[in-house]
């Protein structure tokens, strides 16, 4: 009777031990950190983004009939930028982030946004915002992996000291962003990226928001990196 007890349990052990074996292991999810890390790396990589200093950019959407232009000048030593929108070539918006305030004007208007407004503006006025988030002192979470448009993707939650977030997706499998939420802006999504001087960008960019009756689809088709800028660049 003890021998037939023994070797019930030895056989318990044996099936116990070849289920664990055949079993998969689970994987563990990266920190939140280490995601931006594989994006940084993914698009060429921490020096090479640290050596472009300014950049300007220019993107082109058709929208319901409408040419729309957008222009981004960004200077990153400096800590300023500055955004253009051109409709059916009238200006409709100038945004400047500088010295420690951000004024929008259009219409003939200018407006100071307040410090939250400010701050939240700040999330994006670096050419490589992820790079400075440390920097920053952002707090970022992982929360789980989600499905952009068919491709697995991290989902990371980005938070300023004002309380303001983003929301950041990477594909799990590429590293590249491929959609960020923005409870102002809306979704953006990223794709279709290009190397400009040994740095990859994305040259289509496609917007949902609940203010657009529909996605509006741009091309982004001026990328210069380390490009001449001046003062007249942030008025």
């Amino acid at each position: 009777m003890m021998t037939r007890k023994i070797g019930l349990i030895a056989l318990v052990a044996l099936i116990t031990s070849l289920s664990a074996i055949a079993a998969p292991a689970h994987k563990k999810e990266p920190s939140a950190t280490e995601v931006i890390e594989k994006y940084i790396a993914a698009i060429g990589g921490e020096s090479s983004l640290r050596n472009i200093k300014t950049a300007r950019l220019e993107m082109v959407a058709e929208f319901q009939g409408m040419v729309i232009n957008m222009f981004f000048v960004h200077d990153d030593e400096n800590s300023r930028m500055n955004q253009k929108v051109m409709v059916m070539g009238n200006q409709a918006s100038n945004i400047t982030v500088k010295d420690g305030k951000a004024v929008v004007s259009g219409m003939g208007q200018n407006q100071t946004l307040s410090d939250e407004q400010y701050e939240e503006a700040r999330m994006n006025m670096f050419i490589f915002p992820e790079l400075h988030y440390d920097e920053m002192g952002y707090e970022l979470t992982h929360e789980g992996t989600h499905d952009v448009d068919g491709e697995e993707a991290h989902k990371i939650a980005v938070k300023n000291s004002t309380g303001a977030s983003i929301i950041n997706y990477y594909s799990v499998e590429t590293g590249l962003k491929v959609k960020s939420e923005n409870a102002t802006a809306g979704d953006t999504f990223y794709a279709d990226y290009e190397v400009f001087e040994g740095v990859k960008y994305p040259t289509s960019l496609s917007v949902k928001s609940p203010m657009l009756p529909e996605p509006m689809k741009a091309t982004v088709e001026t990328v210069d990196f380390n490009a001449e800028v001046s003062d007249d660049d942030f008025e």
